[in-house]
């Protein structure tokens, strides 16, 4: 709710969509975009659909694609906020980072989950370590489990510094 009007909030990875519906609920103003190409867990493609043709307003939208494809060939505009929930391996984890970090507004958001893993872990960090721009790690919270009801398999916020 408090990014800018001309920016978005994109959610790489919708999976059930709770997490890219919580961003849209009560924020019909704000361009809300989803983007999963359901190669994973079973791909709950059905029931994600229903969900958010539920809650979507006219500035909410979904593309069933690679975000890969989806940056190089469809987005536009700032993002506010940022969530990568895609595939977790290392290559992906800093792929998907590094794809959408030419489109981060000024104190942008990243929110990265699964940081459990060694992987996105080490991804994120090597992000922040050979990127050109600033990124203050705002909250990090591993957990003890990989379902834990809080954070589930760990968490990891960033904000992009422009000084």
């Amino acid at each position: 709710s408090q990014i800018s009007p001309n920016e978005a909030f994109i959610n790489v990875g919708v999976w059930n969509g709770f997490t890219l519906i919580a961003g849209m609920l009560n924020n019909q103003d704000k361009k809300c975009v989803g983007i999963d190409n359901f190669s994973k867990f079973g791909g709950p493609k059905h029931n994600f659909l229903e969900r958010f043709n539920k809650y979507k307003r006219d500035n909410h939208l979904f593309f069933e694609m690679d975000y890969q494809d989806y940056f190089s060939t469809i987005h536009e505009g700032k993002i506010g906020f940022y969530l990568y929930d895609g595939d977790h391996s290392y290559k992906h984890q800093l792929n998907g980072l590094q794809k959408a970090e030419p489109y981060l507004s000024d104190n942008a958001l990243i929110l990265i989950d699964d940081t459990n893993w060694d992987e996105p872990r080490k991804a994120t960090l090597d992000f922040i370590s050979h990127s050109s721009n600033q990124y203050n790690i705002i909250f990090d919270c591993k957990t003890n489990d990989t379902m834990h009801p809080t954070y589930w398999n760990g968490i990891m916020i960033l904000r992009r510094i422009v000084s």
